[in-house]
């Protein structure tokens, strides 16, 4: 059973440690030592106080990181989740809960280490990059596969008149001011559906019915696969 336990701990992506109530490591698993480069003759001292010290020399901010573990040996109660920053760029979930018995006894607490350093990259660059679309001198829509509206700029809602709210699932011939010739749409629709990209110039109607011209370049976006998941129209007026 201890066996099965052990492997058992030793299989999951996270890093764990348990401690028991005096302050002891009882167990760690190979993502630990792993996660925070523990050096092999420390893994032999089972107060955990000198491992505690060597892992906030590798953290950003060891003042917090040391603070939060000392508040929660002494708030055996709580519950904790937060995250912490590496002086090398790792970024690790940290989650804390006490184990209590079905008698109600304090036996420790066991915590966990998740590194979530690639996810909270992504996020960043997505927020960057969505912070550029949104400010962008250019219209940007984007459409489902079927054409329908999923996301404008800003810029687009100054050139049309028009905001997300009112043209989300609805298809952009609402901007068409019936000037443009049926087969530049039909042959617009026939080479983004073939993955191409497609340029062109319209003649639109804002919503409050004035004429302009808008230059514009429209792709298609596919997943991993291939398959085409969104159309990215840029426009120009």
């Amino acid at each position: 059973k201890t066996a099965f336990l052990e492997a058992q701990a030793n299989s999951t992506i996270d890093g764990i440690m348990v401690r028991d109530g005096h302050g002891r490591r009882i167990l760690q698993n190979q993502r630990y030592v792993e996660l925070f480069k523990i050096p092999p003759e420390m893994l032999l001292i089972k107060d955990d106080r000198q491992m505690l010290e060597y892992v906030a020399t590798l953290v950003k901010y060891p003042e917090s990181f040391l603070a939060k573990v000392y508040h929660l040996h002494e708030h055996t109660s709580e519950i904790s989740r937060d995250e912490i920053e590496f002086k090398d760029g790792m970024i690790l979930d940290r989650y804390s809960a006490p184990v209590v018995g079905k008698n109600g006894i304090y036996y420790g607490r066991i915590w966990t280490f998740r590194d979530i350093t690639e996810r909270k990259r992504n996020e960043d660059a997505l927020q960057q990059l969505s912070m550029a679309v949104e400010q962008s001198p250019v219209s940007v829509m984007i459409t489902d596969p079927q054409g329908n509206i999923s996301y404008v700029n800003r810029k687009f809602t100054e050139c049309s008149g028009y905001g997300l709210e009112e043209v989300a699932g609805r298809n952009p011939r609402i901007l068409n001011s019936g000037l443009n010739s049926p087969d530049l749409h039909q042959n617009l629709w026939s080479t983004i559906t073939q993955g191409h990209e497609w340029r062109g110039e319209f003649c639109n109607k804002k919503k409050n019915g004035d004429i302009y011209w808008e230059a514009a370049t429209i792709s298609p976006i596919t997943n991993p696969g291939g398959a085409i998941v969104h159309f990215l129209a840029v426009k120009e007026d």
